[in-house]
């Protein structure tokens, strides 16, 4: 009966355990792992998002991709851009949304939604670089279309 007794203790110590952790992240840690993984380039963004545990399920990784309103897909490079750049929409919202006050609220602060949009402009004027794009005579109307994309969030705010 006692090795029942402290079988049962143990394990449900273990379980406890287990549980508790993934609920005990620090705002401090949450915040600091969501900088790293905004701040990270867009395709250790993508793994991350594609295999995130532990406090990385803390995190809003949903993601409209590239959203903008219905007239502006007539717009020939928009409408490219939605393409081009679906995976740097991505990363974005992910700032957005967990940085952004309509989110995870990690930060609201005006130098963090710049942060957000200039690392969502840069990973675009990356993709823009890659040599298919360059090599097809196509950098210079990829990057007025990431220079378009980039105009329109930061007119939206948050």
């Amino acid at each position: 009966m006692k090795k029942l007794l402290v079988c049962v203790v143990v394990l449900s110590a273990f379980v406890v355990g287990s549980v508790t952790s993934a609920w005990s992240y620090t705002y401090v840690d949450r915040f600091n792992r969501a900088v790293a993984i905004e701040g990270g380039g867009n395709g250790s963004f993508m793994s991350t998002k594609g295999n995130h545990s532990g406090i990385d399920n803390t995190f809003n990784w949903s993601s409209d991709g590239c959203s903008d309103p219905w007239f502006a897909r007539i717009v020939i490079p928009v409408a490219i851009g939605h393409t081009v750049f679906d995976s740097q929409c991505q990363q974005h919202d992910f700032g957005w949304r967990n940085f952004g006050p309509h989110g995870g609220n990690l930060s609201s602060y005006e130098s963090t939604r710049v942060w957000t949009n200039n690392i969502f402009r840069n990973n675009m004027y990356n993709r823009c670089g890659v040599w298919w794009i360059r090599y097809a005579g196509q950098e210079a109307p990829c990057d007025f279309t990431a220079d378009l994309f980039y105009s329109a969030v930061q007119l939206a705010s948050w």
